[in-house]
C-alpha cells in the first residue's frame, strides 16, 4: 500500500499508480450490483520510495539473527477464546464426546461452565501490589441464558405455525358456508 492508500496489484510492473477497468470478484474493488465494472485507481506492484506498509512473511531463516524479529520468541498474547478450542487446548471433556453413546454408563458427564476456570489471563499491570491481568470473553458458551431463548425463540415459532393453521382453517370454513 502507498502512501495514499492504493494498495499494489499483482502483474502490474509499474512503480506508479494507473487506473484499471476492475470487474466484480477483482481485489481492490467491492462490487454492490452484479456485472459492474469500474475503472479505479490501483499502485503497480514494483516496491519504490512512496510505499507507506509492505505486508512480508518470513519463509526461511538465514545464518544470522534479526534484531526483535528473529531472536525473540513472542508468545501469543491472549490464548484461545471459543470455548471448544479451550476444551480442547487443555484436553477437557466436550459436549461432542457423547454423541453416538446411547446408555448413560458410557456418557462423559461435562460441565458447561469447566472453561471458566481453564481461561488463560495474562498480567497486563501492578498497581500496589495488586495484579491486573487481561482475559477474553468467552464465545460460544452454552448459558442458562441461552438456552432459555433458544427454547422461546422455538415455541414462538411453534406457536405462530399453529396460529397460521387455526387462521387456515376458519377461511376454508368462511369459503365453504358462503357456497
Amino acid at each position: 500500500m502507498d502512501m495514499n492508500g492504493f494498495g499494489m496489484k499483482q502483474g502490474i510492473f509499474k512503480a506508479g499508480r494507473t487506473k484499471l477497468l476492475l470487474a466484480e470478484g477483482a481485489v481492490g474493488f467491492r462490487c454492490l450490483r452484479n456485472g459492474v465494472r469500474r475503472r479505479k485507481s490501483v499502485r503497480g506492484c514494483i516496491v519504490g520510495r512512496d510505499i507507506g506498509t509492505l505486508h512480508t512473511i518470513i519463509v526461511s531463516k538465514g545464518t544470522n539473527e534479526i534484531a526483535g524479529i528473529t531472536d525473540v520468541d513472542a508468545p501469543r498474547s491472549l490464548g484461545p477464546k471459543r470455548a471448544n478450542r479451550i476444551r480442547k487446548l487443555f484436553s477437557l471433556p466436550r459436549h461432542s464426546d457423547n454423541i453416538g453413546k446411547g446408555n448413560d454408563a458410557e456418557r462423559i458427564d461435562v460441565d458447561r461452565f469447566d472453561v471458566t476456570s481453564f481461561i488463560p489471563r495474562v498480567p497486563t499491570k501492578e498497581v500496589d501490589g495488586k495484579s491486573y491481568y487481561k482475559a477474553p470473553k468467552i464465545q460460544r458458551l452454552v448459558t442458562a441464558k441461552r438456552v432459555r431463548r433458544k427454547t422461546l425463540k422455538r415455541t414462538k415459532k411453534i406457536a405462530a405455525v399453529k396460529h397460521s393453521q387455526e387462521m387456515f382453517k376458519a377461511y376454508l370454513e368462511r369459503v365453504q358456508a358462503k357456497k
